[in-house]
């Protein structure tokens, strides 16, 4: 990633850092178990969809897996929440 590139996903963190910690803090909330985690799953799904990504919901057979892809080429992120 180019420097221009980390700055801008440094701004956008530093501008949107409300709206994360209270995301964070609710999947905190539900405190679900591993491959149960409904409302958490559902929660981030939702918000990545609304800010853009594309989301395939319930991914290799797991209904509380998803993957969300927003742009194309490089870079390639990757995120596991666990």
């Amino acid at each position: 990633m180019t420097d221009s590139g980390k700055k801008t996903a440094i701004d956008w963190i530093e501008r949107n850092k409300e709206m994360i910690i209270e995301i964070s803090d609710t999947v905190w909330g539900y405190a679900e178990l591993g491959f149960v985690e409904f409302k958490s799953s559902k929660l981030l799904a939702d918000e990545l969809e609304a800010h853009g990504f594309s989301v395939e919901r319930g991914v290799a057979g797991i209904p509380t897996a998803f993957v969300a892809k927003w742009g194309s080429g490089r870079p390639v992120i990757g995120v596991m929440g666990g």
